[in-house]
């Protein structure tokens, strides 16, 4: 029981952790030497944000629910699109940062239904 709330605690400051760093607004985004030289980096970036997500959450499932969090983590992306269109200035609706958000949130899901022993089930 300890184990699932520390992975919760994880998951939920993680959840804070992806939500300001998406309601940045446009022009506060650092822009780091090197980093947008990398074709398509900002998708790179969506994928692990919403995998370490999907992952903490799932960690704080039983394994029959890991699809319904990484659906939810998903919708969670897409909505958060829908956030920085409206309501975030200098921030935009971009389709492909909703696939690699669900690329991230079901490739979490992906290696944990792989895993043979899973420790917290």
């Amino acid at each position: 029981m300890k184990n699932k709330i520390n992975w919760l605690v994880l998951a939920i400051l993680w959840f804070i952790i992806n939500t300001i760093l998406l309601c940045i607004p446009g022009k506060k985004i650092p822009q780091v030497g090197f980093l947008h030289l990398i074709p398509q980096f900002d998708k790179i970036v969506h994928i692990f944000l919403f995998a370490i997500l999907s992952f903490l959450f799932c960690k704080t499932s039983k394994k029959k629910n890991y699809w319904i969090v990484a659906i939810l983590c998903a919708v969670y992306g897409m909505v958060m699109e829908f956030v920085q269109k409206n309501y975030i200035p200098n921030r935009s609706f971009d389709i492909w940062d909703i696939v690699a958000d669900t690329v991230g949130s079901f490739a979490a899901l992906m290696v944990l239904l792989k895993q043979k022993n899973n420790f917290y089930d």
